[in-house]
């Protein structure tokens, strides 16, 4: 596997994602074998460190929106995360986890969207498409540069 090497957090993540899926697979193998040699003391250790490895690559994936990618690996990286949550954002039984999801997507597709948008060097606004992504609504932008950009455009919201 080629080692990635960058300053962004979020390929860093990816990277060490990828390191313990592989060794998930390993240890699924392993485990395997275990069951199939009858030796339930090393099926039960290997169980026990595949299912430590599932939880830390479950703990990265959720850290992946919680950093803004800098370069377009990361953005894809962030992108792959969106697609793998579809079906749990999609089934989701709670308000409160769907909100979650939800805000956890939204911080991946946002920050995926502002490095394409560097890299294309253009953004929805050039593009005619605006009201596809409402920058008062991004996340990354702290919130009160996102009041004062609405307090600027509306006067009248001042005196509200």
């Amino acid at each position: 596997m080629t080692k990635l090497q960058s300053t962004d957090p979020v390929v860093e993540l990816g990277r060490q994602i990828a390191e313990l899926e592989a060794r998930y697979e390993e240890l699924e193998d392993l485990e395997h074998d275990a069951r199939n040699a009858k030796d339930l003391s090393a099926e039960g250790y290997y169980e026990a460190a595949r299912l430590d490895v599932y939880s830390r690559i479950e703990a990265l994936k959720g850290a992946l929106s919680c950093y803004e990618a800098k370069t377009l690996v990361g953005a894809m990286i962030q992108v792959a995360q969106v697609w793998n949550m579809i079906d749990f954002l999609l089934d989701a039984d709670e308000a409160a986890e769907r909100k979650r999801l939800r805000q956890e997507a939204e911080r991946l597709i946002v920050s995926a969207l502002r490095v394409i948008e560097r890299e294309a060097g253009t953004d929805f606004n050039a593009l005619g498409l605006g009201a596809y992504r409402n920058a008062n609504l991004d996340p990354w932008t702290p919130v009160e540069d996102r009041l004062a950009a609405i307090k600027a455009l509306a006067p009248e919201a001042k005196a509200a």
